[in-house]
Order: C-alpha cells, then structure tokens, then sequence
C-alpha cells in the first residue's frame, strides 16, 4: 500500500477517537457485550468433559486395546462388533486402563470417569465382572438409560484406629447409615447382614431388599458373630467370604478396627452423581467453599486421616458415579476471580486510573467468549476446563498490551507536547499525541502478540486432541486482545485524558477538562522522572558503563551469571524422567488419595489383586477409527478389523500357541516395574494358578488331544459354551476368565483368541514403570512374531486392569 494512502487512512482513524471517543467507546463496549452474550448464551463455552477425549488414538497401544475390547464386545453378542463397543457405554472397561503406560492417554481420568476402585479382593474380581456385564443387577429394557455405581463405605474405630470395630453401637451406627441408602434391585456387600441376619453371606449377599431395623444387638449376640468370622478366616484365609471386611490381624486377634461396604446399582444416568446423596448429607459432606471452617471444594474431604466423624465411628465414603475431578474444578475455578480482582488492582495502581484498570478488564475478559466465536468458526466443536484456564494468560497478555499503550502514550506526550499547566490536549495536538503513541504500541504489541500466538500454535502437533484444541483457543484470545487494544483501548483512553486524567474515579465527568497550557518548546519544563526511570538513569546505566581498564566488569558478571543459570538448567532438564511414582491427583486429606495402599494395608486379602492381568491375543489385526468422531469419541462408534488369515485348526498353529503359553509364563522381568522380589519373572508365583492357556484347558477337557481341520472349531464351540472356567482356575485369575470373551466365536466362526497371566506389574505403577515393561513386551512380541506361522501373524497384548 503506497505510503501517502496509509498515513491519510491512519489519520482518519486517529481522528475518530479525538472527535468521537465517547461513541466509539459505546459502540465498542456494546459489540463485545452482544458477542460475549451470544457466545455464552448459545453455549459455545459450555464445559464438556467426554470420555475419551485424552485418548491418543493412533497409539499402538490404544489401537491394541480398543480393537481388542471391540472384538471381546462382538463375541458376547455374536454379531457385528461396530455394533456393539463405543467410548460412551462398553468403553468404559478402556478408561479403567490409562494409567501404567499401556494406553496412549496424555492424562488419567479419575473415579466418574472409570477409576478402577480396588474391591475387597477374594470374591471381587466376579463380582465386578457381574456388574460390568449387568448380572446380579436389576435389568432394564432401556439398556442405554442404565449406568453402574458403585459406592464404597470404609469404616474405623477412631483415629488412632485401636480397638474393634465389631461393637453393638458401631454396628448399629452403620446399620443406620447404609439405611438410609435405597437398594432396591441392587447388590449389597456388607457386614451388617451378617451380624442382623439370620441366613448366611452366600444367601443373602444378592438380596435388594432388607429389613432395617436397626436394633441395638446383645455383646453376646455380636460376640458370638466375631467368633465365627474368625474361625473361617482362621481356616480358609483369605479366601474365607468374611475376609475382605477385616484387618489381616483378624484371625490372630479377633479385633478388626476397619471393616467396609461396598453398595452396587444400575440407575438412571440422571441419579448417578448423587446416589450416595444420603449418606452425605449425614456425615456433612458437600461441594461447597467452606466446611469444618476450612476452605473446601469436594465433598469427599476428610479430616487429616480422610475420615470423618458419625457417631462412634470414623467414615469414609466415595461413589464410582462421581467425575471426582471435573467437579472439583468447577469450584476451584471460581477463584479465578480473585486473579481478575487482583489483577484489575494492579492495573489501578499502575495506571492511576480507576476508570482505565475498569475499562481495560472489561476488555481482557470479554475476549475470552468473543474469541469461542472465532474458535466454534473453525468446526471446533470441543471446550473443557482445560480451556478455561486461558484465562490467567489473557489477563497478563491483555494487560500488558494495555500498558504498553498507555505509558507510550504517557511518554510521547512528555516528549512532544510537555504541559505547564494541566488540562486536556486540543484537538489537533490530542490527534498528533495518539497518532505516534499508536504506531510505536501497534508495531510492538503485534510482534510479541504474533510470536506467542505462534508458540500456542505449536500445540498444533500434539496428538491430545484438547492439547491441541486448547492451543488453538489460546492463540485466537491473544489476536483478539492486540485487535482490541489497538481499537478499543484508543477509545477509552481518550476519554480518560478528556475527562478523567489526573482523577482517580471511575466514572467520567459531564464536563470536558480545561484545555491544557503547554510549555514553550525554547523552554521545556523538565519532566519528573518516576522511580522506574530514576533507577535506570541514576543507578543502572552507569553500572554498566563503569569500566575497570578495558572491561566492564557488571555487564561481564552479570553475562557469566546468566550462562551459568543456563548450564544448570540445561543439566537439570537432561535429569528429568517420567513419574517414578503413582500421581496425586488430590489433597492429601481426600478420601480418594493412597486408597489402594490402604485397602492393601488394612484389609485381609490376597496380594495378587494388586497385580495387573497381561492378555495375549491372536486374529484381531487392528482398529478402525475412520468413523471415529474425534470431537466426541464418547458418543460415536469405531471398528475390530479381524485378521482374515487367522485359523488355528491346524496343528502348527496350535503348537504355536501352546509354546507362546509356555513361553509367557517363564518369561523374565528385571524391569523397576516388575514387583517380583524372590524370583524374576513377569508372571505372578503362586501355589495357586496365575496363567490361563484356553487351548490347554481344551486339550484336558477333550481328553488329551486336540482336533484339526473341519474338526477343531464345532469342538472347541461346544468347549467354550460347556462354561468350566471354574473347573480350571481359582480366585487368583479365575474373575478374570470368561471362554465367552478369550475363546472369539463372531457369528459361529472362531474370530480370535486369548491367553492371560496375572503380572507382577502393580495396577498403580507409575507412568514411566509401565512404559519400560510395555517396551519389553513390545519386543518380545515382535520378536515372537517372527516364529509365528502365517495364520498367527496377528498377535497382540494388552493389559487392561494396570
């Protein structure tokens, strides 16, 4: 653009503002109210947490998983698997599998969002499975309407948790407690039907219906009900049904000071979040700012031992139905608005102005939906917490763009048009003022405006959808915060020098200040320096101008300083690893936070639980996500890709398998992540059974041999529906076996197949322990695959429950 033309149209610009500021500044406040109102009420910003949304869907790993659940999913209905598998409802067995590095998830996701809660072991592993599949749960013909909860009380004695928990008055406590929960058509597992009934745990354990009465029991009555608790975990151990509600010390003592119950039911997706409203509401816990006088925003915090006070006992409570970590934001994120005050504040103060610092917040804030408008433009149909914290870089960008402008304008007119006594600028001296304060700000806010928005951009190659999402939105908030403050800054700021200057209200007055007398240029009046520039002129310059010989010995050892802070950190950056350790995802006094570890701790059970289950699989080749929604992976459908060239009729292919049993159940770990003190191998030692090889289990089943060809598959069939899992597994793995999912029939054709080892990986192994033995396992495969015939080329792993 010729130059001449450029001036002519900026002068024209500039004129606007001197002329008109009040109407510009009108016209401009109410476009960004209308498209602030717009965004907000049509719901571009509406917060949305989908299941799914972290998944880094062209991970191997996840591609593994998924496509691995689809084909499980398509087996169980013998049908199409697209039909059957999505994030929003058979996926949820996915999101109970992100942490450990065996999903490619940027981020875990928390209870509400498929926390895998650690159950009271022993019987727990079938009894998930049955609330996973909707066995044992009441039924309904609208299967999509229905979700699973599952709440989990933990009781103690006090907090030094001494004594017994098994008392007439804590047990009638909890009577009353879980009485006011309604578990019609649900499963109730909990010690107060063993000590109020009167039929054993196995008959009553399934009942949806109990009658509570609640009485004060008899010592003796309690007494004589210990007694036979521990008599059967004395003889049985762990495996006694009475183990999971007591201490490890139980069969020696006969004192438990923990016990728990553990409340299921499928319910109305609008019931979830508050099924265990009740008995919340009875310990005193709610979502809120302030409970006990501290400041709180779950209702799931505890004392310092995560326990609360009920009575004579101590309680803990969660439901798997609350998205713990979604709501927890919400709350928190209210206190952005003590960093809009503060920042409002600052800005009062730096500007001297009220009306400024009001103005400019005013104009930083409504750049946060007006640029949803820019960003919903783009088909970006996408916006969660994670973008809402944009906010705390908008008010320091969008703040220092303001000051940018007024200090230039500040000091250009010190230097061009110094004042002797104070009032407003005519017209025309006003118009050369903001004309050369605008082209000095427009040129320097645009590049440090471009190059962050283009370091947000960069975000653009991250393969976490909201990473990539949140990046975009960033950018856009920056552009508009440089566009506002070169088009409505000019316009308040305007009116503040007509009006306000000098003044530190925040309303405008009616009237116009008296024009201002400038100093005669042969003349000027020495401007008075503030502390900023005194500092600089009187300290910092001739510091660094001072000269010891040839050298200026500040600006070297300030340079040396510098490199040295830079050596160090590039050091320490060259240290940094992947979490050693399990995250922490909440306060220390939340009920959520070391809960594997007390469990582990402070329950009779079997330590295996604590270990993750290894599948092996063959005939799945991939996932197809080409139908995938990657803006709503919670509500649409992807594909299992099976191997055509699977078979296993013949006898090389089932040899294979057969070694590869053998083979995974000696394989060694040396790996951190392996918890295998004693011994070295991946597989869990036990005296009980660890591994499950279904095609060994069929050979026994079918007396010692093995049918090939048109044979094997209606044998293996009747096999695989004759349902001997217990016959050939015990509690250690057998929760975890199910023919109908590991032996693959889709539509009366053997579609895949799978073997399983309980690990000796914990289920809570840090991120960077189960990338190292995800990596080891990777290797093996690959190297195993090339011993593999023709027809098993497509064996995969997984491991769903780290």
């Amino acid at each position: 653009m010729d130059a001449k033309v450029l001036n002519q149209f900026l002068d024209r610009y500039i004129d606007v503002y001197v002329e008109r500021p009040c109407a510009c500044c009108s016209v401009c406040s109410l476009v960004l109210f209308l498209l602030s109102a717009l965004s907000i009420l049509s719901g571009l910003m509406e917060i949305e947490n989908r299941a799914g949304a972290w998944t880094v869907w062209d991970g191997t790993a996840t591609q593994w998983n998924l496509a691995y659940n689809l084909a499980i999913e398509a087996a169980r209905t013998s049908g199409d698997a697209s039909k059957y598998y999505s994030l929003s409802s058979g996926g949820r067995r996915l999101h109970g599998s992100q942490a450990g590095g065996f999903l490619d998830l940027a981020l875990p996701t928390v209870a509400g969002d498929g926390l895998a809660l650690p159950w009271g072991r022993t019987q727990s592993p079938r009894l998930a499975s049955q609330v996973v599949a909707g066995r044992g749960l009441q039924d309904s013909t609208e299967e999509g309407a229905l979700e699973e909860v599952s709440i989990y009380v933990w009781y103690k004695t006090n907090e030094e948790a001494t004594g017994t928990i098994f008392t007439p008055e804590a047990l009638q406590e909890m009577c009353r407690l879980e009485a006011k929960m309604n578990l019609s058509g649900g499963i109730y597992d909990s010690p107060i039907i063993t000590f109020y009934g009167n039929t054993s745990m196995s008959e009553k354990h399934f009942r949806s219906t109990y009658l509570w009465d609640c009485l004060l029991l008899s010592k003796a009555s309690v007494d004589a009900t210990v007694t036979e608790l521990k008599e059967s975990v004395k003889q049985v151990g762990p495996m006694s049904p009475y183990a999971r509600f007591v201490h490890p010390s139980f069969a020696s003592t006969g004192l438990s000071a923990y016990t728990r119950t553990v409340i299921m039911k499928r319910v109305p997706q609008e019931e979830v979040v508050n099924l265990d409203l009740p008995i919340r509401e009875h310990l005193g816990r709610h979502y809120g700012f302030f409970q006990d006088g501290y400041y709180h925003s779950s209702a799931y915090i505890g004392e310092d031992d995560r326990f609360v006070e009920s009575g004579p006992l101590r309680v803990r409570l969660f439901s798997s139905g609350v998205n713990e970590f979604g709501t927890m934001i919400g709350p928190d994120f209210l206190l952005a608005f003590g960093s809009i005050i503060f920042v409002w504040v600052v800005m009062a103060f730096h500007l001297q102005s009220v009306f400024l610092a009001s103005c400019g917040i005013f104009q930083i804030i409504m750049s946060l939906p007006v640029a949803c408008i820019f960003y919903r433009m783009f088909q970006i149909d996408y916006f969660e917490f994670l973008h809402i914290l944009i906010v705390y870089l908008v008010l320091g960008i969008g703040a220092d763009d303001i000051f940018v402008l007024a200090d230039t304008f500040r000091h250009v007119s010190g230097d061009i048009a110094p004042v002797k006594v104070q009032g407003a600028y005519s017209k025309e001296v006003l118009h050369k003022v903001l004309r050369k304060a605008y082209i000095r700000t427009a040129s320097a806010i645009f590049n440090t405006s471009f190059t962050t928005a283009v370091a947000f951009l960069s975000c653009s190659i991250s393969k976490a959808m909201p990473m990539r999402t949140c990046g975009w939105y960033a950018a856009i908030c920056i552009v508009l915060n440089f566009v506002f403050t070169i088009t409505y800054t000019p316009a308040f700021l305007a009116i503040w020098h007509y009006r306000i200057a000098g003044k530190r209200c925040c309303c405008p007055s009616w009237s116009l200040r008296p024009e201002a007398v400038l100093v005669q240029m042969a003349t000027p009046r020495k401007k008075r320096a503030g502390l900023v520039e005194i500092f600089i002129e009187k300290l910092y310059i001739p510091m660094m101008n001072k000269r010891v010989g040839a050298v200026r010995p500040i600006p070297l050892v300030i340079a040396l300083a510098m490199f040295g802070c830079s050596v160090q950190g590039a050091y320490f950056a060259s240290q940094l690893t992947p979490p050693r350790k399990a995250e922490v995802w909440f306060p220390s006094n939340h009920m959520l936070s070391d809960l594997s570890e007390f469990m582990g701790k402070n329950f009779y059970q079997p330590s295996y639980d604590n270990y993750a289950v290894i599948s092996l699989f063959w005939g799945v080749q991939g996932f197809d996500d080409t139908t995938v929604d990657i803006y709503h992976p919670d509500s649409t459908t992807g594909m299992v890709r099976f191997d055509p060239a699977f078979d296993l009729s013949t006898a090389t292919a089932q040899q294979a398998v057969l070694d590869t049993c053998q083979k995974l159940r000696t394989m060694k770990c040396v790996l951190a992540g392996c918890d295998n003190a004693g011994y070295d191998t991946l597989r869990y030692q036990s005296t009980m059974k660890s591994h499950a090889c279904f095609l060994e289990d069929f050979r026994h089943w079918n007396g010692g041999t093995i049918p090939t060809g048109d044979a094997f598959e209606p044998r293996l069939l009747e096999f695989q529906q004759a349902g001997l899992e217990s016959d050939y597994y015990d509690d250690l793995l057998g929760g975890d076996i199910d023919y109908a999912a590991d032996i693959g029939f889709v539509d009366g054709k053997l579609r895949y197949v799978v073997i399983k080892i309980r690990s000796t990986m914990p289920r809570e192994a840090p991120y960077s322990k189960g990338v190292e033995i995800q990596d080891m396992l990777r290797e093996w495969n690959e190297n195993a695959l090339g011993e593999m015939p023709a027809s098993l080329k497509s064996m995969k792993f997984v491991a769903e429950d780290i």
